[in-house]
């Protein structure tokens, strides 16, 4: 998991950089117990 930032983003961009690193390693890292332990992304790949 991304680490969170300790304090407010600096910048908007600074802010979605690291919301699109985190919804990257959700839906393609993040095991989902609802899908047996497998990741989003691996279900769309099948």
């Amino acid at each position: 998991m991304p680490d969170y930032p300790a304090r407010a983003f600096e910048t908007v961009l600074a802010a979605r950089q690291w919301v699109g690193t985190f919804v990257n390693w959700y839906n393609l890292e993040h095991r989902h117990s609802a899908i047996r332990g497998g990741c989003q992304g691996s279900c769309r790949l099948k």
